[in-house]
């Protein structure tokens, strides 16, 4: 598991980035990032911040790249078959794909 990039800008206005979801813990050893990632865009025209992929109980998103044209997001998901699967490292899964990005505004 890698941890997200730091925020990426899309455009003059709108940045995505990967979010620590707050009272949120996967129960993981001591040397793994435990709580909950989600994949989140700021829209500074609209002034809102828009998940674009919640973290689930099996599933952490985070951010990978911004395609070139900024129409979407490459998303590194970390997943685990079952919510006890987090205390074993070994039981991680990881897979990338892409996430649209709504318009700005």
């Amino acid at each position: 598991m890698k941890a997200g990039l730091p925020p990426q800008w899309i455009d003059a206005g709108r940045f995505a980035y990967s979010r620590y979801e707050p009272d949120a813990s996967r129960g993981r050893p001591d040397d793994y990032p435990d709580q909950w990632m989600s994949l989140s865009m700021y829209d500074a025209i609209a002034g809102k911040e828009i998940v674009l992929k919640a973290a689930t109980a099996t599933a952490d998103y985070m951010l990978s790249s911004i395609l070139e044209d900024g129409s979407a997001v490459l998303v590194q998901e970390d997943y685990v078959d079952s919510p006890k699967d987090w205390a074993d490292p070994e039981k991680t899964k990881s897979r990338e794909f892409s996430v649209p990005l709504p318009a700005a505004g």
